[in-house]
């Protein structure tokens, strides 16, 4: 794996078998439910490129268990994958919250969101992953997705090949989100 800092304060691309993973910078809002309550809204828009001749399975998510930051580190934090309608096609950077978030933030946090999509060769995938923080907490500096080597190379139940993904916060906690399949035997890595 090979770790770049981008001309970009903040973005970093990393570059893994078969996949890139360039994680924008960490942007934000304060952010107050309709009871009053006071959150820091962060959030990181990571592009996810496949770097193989063949399609890959990209599937994100995240779990009931996952869904809030079990840490010691970050009480009163939890994490969700925004909606595509609310995720930009490109890195960008947001000036004020859209009133489309603002309603996602209120209502739409009840129902996970996922995605699952398949990456053609050379295609980019756009996520944006959120991260509400009670204010009397600390929140997260750093936020990326990167992959869980320790857990890739993984064989799924029909042979294929697996990478986990997580969202890392500070370097320290990793919240499993997903995971990228390859067809066995048929992974051919395009040199950049």
């Amino acid at each position: 794996m090979e770790l770049e800092h981008k001309n970009s304060p903040g973005t970093y691309f990393k570059k893994y078998p078969g996949i890139s993973i360039e994680n924008g910078p960490r942007q934000g809002f304060q952010y107050f439910d309709s009871t009053g309550a006071e959150y820091g809204y962060r959030y990181v828009t990571s592009t996810v490129t496949n770097d193989s001749s063949i399609p890959v399975q990209l599937n994100i998510f995240f779990t009931k268990e996952n869904h809030y930051a079990h840490s010691t580190d970050y009480p009163g934090t939890r994490v969700f994958l925004l909606p595509r309608k609310l995720t930009p096609w490109r890195q960008q950077f947001d000036r004020t919250m859209s009133s489309e978030l603002k309603r996602f933030l209120d209502t739409g946090l009840q129902a996970p969101v996922f995605l699952n999509k398949i990456v053609s060769p050379n295609e980019r995938c756009v996520i944006t992953f959120g991260v509400l923080t009670e204010v009397s907490y600390k929140e997260p500096f750093l936020l990326e997705l990167i992959t869980k080597e320790s857990l890739s190379g993984q064989m799924s139940s029909t042979g294929d090949s697996l990478i986990s993904l997580g969202l890392v916060f500070d370097n320290k906690v990793f919240i499993p989100c997903g995971q990228i399949t390859f067809p066995l035997n048929k992974v051919k890595v395009h040199n950049r």
